[in-house]
């Protein structure tokens, strides 16, 4: 289907897109008027029927992708799989399954199961179902289930969530509230902003002042972002956060100064738990704690 107008995602379920896009449309959405569709970039979400326009007759489910013929490309489950996050597919082994496009990330695959749901599956655990006669467009099921015999299901990056709502401001960015469970993939190339998907699959731009992670990430990395790079510090004195985006910390903690905050004598920084905040420079000092106890701490800059 393509996109007869451009439309803004009024709600963590729904799609943006600009006029010109192509998607699939997977099936009826249960609030009348709405589409349950996938967009190029492999995300699913909810987009207004009237902003939508079908490229022919042809029913609910038919790609507009190279990577799979009319109605997707039917499959079995090689083993079974439960859903880690609510953008994933459950299913038992020997389920039917159909493939509507490859999924943004290596080694997944946005499918429909028999009931018509529609979600995330790991390659490895699908096999295309054999055909005859003809070849497939784009690349094949068993290709990539090749290439990853041997491999796991993709690596999911670190676990965040959200301090704060934020509404995206351009195509390439996620809007989210704040509480909201986020998949942090890894570093953006603009400093201060994280390449994220959200529980219903989308990916996109997040601001790293609007996200804290749930821990520390993984030593050595094991597949997912890497740890953001900063200056090693040490608090002089205990501080309690103020407001929602600044940390808490005693004096001695280990903390890693990322960047000048916007606000003249703060900076943005990670605790010892991963945690990313506002604290005060007053209360900081670069490099290693020295032996001693220190003075009283000054007051917070205003």
């Amino acid at each position: 289907a393509t996109a007869k107008h451009a439309y803004q995602a009024d709600g963590d379920d729904e799609l943006t897109f600009a006029k010109g896009d192509k998607l699939t449309i997977l099936r009826d959405a249960e609030d009348e008027g709405w589409y349950v569709c996938v967009d190029s970039k492999g995300r699913q979400g909810v987009a207004p029927a009237t902003h939508v326009m079908q490229d022919d007759s042809s029913a609910l489910g038919s790609t507009t992708t190279g990577s799979a013929s009319k109605g997707g490309r039917t499959a079995t489950a090689k083993h079974a799989y439960q859903a880690d996050s609510q953008d994933e597919l459950t299913f038992a082994k020997g389920d039917k399954l159909t493939i509507v496009s490859e999924a943004e990330d290596e080694g997944w695959f946005n499918a429909r199961d028999a009931f018509g749901r529609a979600g995330l599956v790991p390659a490895t655990h699908v096999v295309e179902d054999s055909t005859t006669g003809g070849s497939q467009e784009g690349t094949t099921i068993s290709a990539v289930q090749s290439f990853l015999a041997s491999a796991p299901a993709a690596a999911k990056g670190r676990q965040g969530v959200a301090k704060f709502a934020y509404s995206a401001d351009g195509d390439d960015e996620l809007t989210f509230a704040k509480g909201d469970r986020l998949t942090i993939l890894r570093d953006a190339e603009d400093e201060g902003w994280y390449h994220c998907r959200d529980e219903r699959g989308r990916e996109g731009l997040a601001p790293s002042t609007h996200v804290v992670q749930d821990g520390p990430p993984p030593a050595g990395g094991g597949g997912g972002a890497a740890a953001p790079k900063g200056r090693p510090a040490y608090a002089k004195f205990r501080y309690e956060a103020g407001g929602d985006d600044e940390l808490t910390f005693d004096k001695g903690d280990r903390l890693t100064i990322l960047k000048d905050a916007e606000d003249e004598g703060w900076l943005e920084c990670l605790d010892k738990n991963g945690r990313q905040g506002l604290a005060p420079n007053t209360h900081i000092a670069e490099g290693e704690p020295p032996a001693g106890a220190a003075p009283a701490a000054p007051a917070a800059p205003a």
